[in-house]
């Protein structure tokens, strides 16, 4: 092996990394390329099997340490939940003495039933904990979390054309009021829904105008995204984002969303709203499509404004890292 290739295959042992234990993130890829991390990406079984967590778990670290100890990296960055890949990156940070960032999801670092902050004594231990929103950041900087809040970075994947179709990207977790869906479908005949991802066995029985889609490749998902005329971000969750939200701002089309705080305050344009249930999603969705060429033109603009706010979110969380 040459010297250019020995000095090669250093400069790439030494990257930072950015684990993430699922078979793929969107959020984690998109953060990781704007970091400068190469994203790493393991899951051993079903995520959603409860019963195979201990073993799944205790596999995944094995081959993050594999990883780790291949790579080195000066930088390390951990995706939450869940706490063990935390607790992990924490151990293999005072091991090493690499930084280590921590991208809190909201599961990560609220308890469900008292929106109280948790994993507070491991996000302490940290040099940095990103998460989506202030309203996240400011009760763990209250506990001593050196917290940043910064959103995903609007990406723009695709310029399919528009299809006249209404478009949910689902993941199918509790919070996506998907049932709000199907009934706002049937008192819509005439509007194409798509829904994407993998449903419940025990959905069945949906309108005919509605298509569920199953799991999509990456091309032909953004391609759904960029044609909608209509993107719904939907959830149940005060504090938690929707990753359909971003998308759908990177693409420049029209949202309909929730009307949680979270997301009012992301969608500050080019967004319809609803309080939840099939006739006000319906009423939202007819709004959204009347008006689709106002809001996608006021979606423009929102995805230059939060381009510049993601910017300078990103220079503070360089800051932060840099600091430590």
């Amino acid at each position: 092996m040459s010297a250019v290739d020995r000095t090669r295959r250093d400069l790439g042992r030494r990257a930072p990394l950015f684990v993430s234990w699922m078979r793929h993130h969107g959020r984690s890829e998109d953060l990781s390329r704007a970091l400068g991390a190469t994203p790493v990406f393991l899951s051993v079984g079903r995520l959603t099997d409860r019963r195979t967590a201990p073993v799944r778990h205790l596999l995944q670290a094995v081959l993050t340490i594999a990883v780790l100890v291949r790579r080195r990296p000066p930088v390390l960055w951990v995706m939450a939940p869940p706490t063990s890949l935390v607790v992990l990156g924490l151990l293999w940070s005072r091991l090493t003495g690499c930084r280590i960032g921590v991208d809190a999801h909201t599961g990560a670092v609220l308890e469900p039933a008292t929106g109280e902050p948790r994993s507070v004594r491991w996000l302490r231990r940290a040099d940095v904990v990103v998460v989506t929103t202030e309203r996240l950041a400011v009760p763990l900087r209250a506990k001593g979390v050196r917290a940043c809040a910064l959103h995903d970075p609007p990406v723009a994947t695709s310029t399919a054309p528009p299809s006249g179709r209404v478009v949910m990207p689902a993941s199918w977790y509790p919070d996506e009021p998907w049932a709000d869906v199907v009934g706002a479908a049937a008192l819509l005949p005439d509007v194409a829904f798509v829904v994407t991802g993998r449903p419940p066995a025990a959905l069945s029985d949906v309108p005919p105008n509605l298509t569920l889609s199953g799991y999509l490749d990456r091309g032909e998902y953004d391609d759904l995204v960029a044609s909608a005329d209509v993107v719904l971000a939907l959830t149940t969750r005060e504090d938690t984002m929707q990753r359909a939200a971003y998308e759908a701002v990177g693409a420049g089309r029209p949202v309909v969303a929730s009307g949680t705080d979270a997301l009012r305050e992301y969608l500050f344009r080019g967004a319809v709203f609803t309080d939840g249930g099939p006739e006000s999603l319906a009423e939202a969705v007819r709004t959204a499509l009347r008006d689709r060429d106002r809001l996608a033109a006021e979606v423009v603009v929102l995805r230059d404004e939060h381009e510049k706010a993601f910017a300078a979110g990103l220079a503070a969380v360089a800051a932060a890292v840099a600091e430590r």
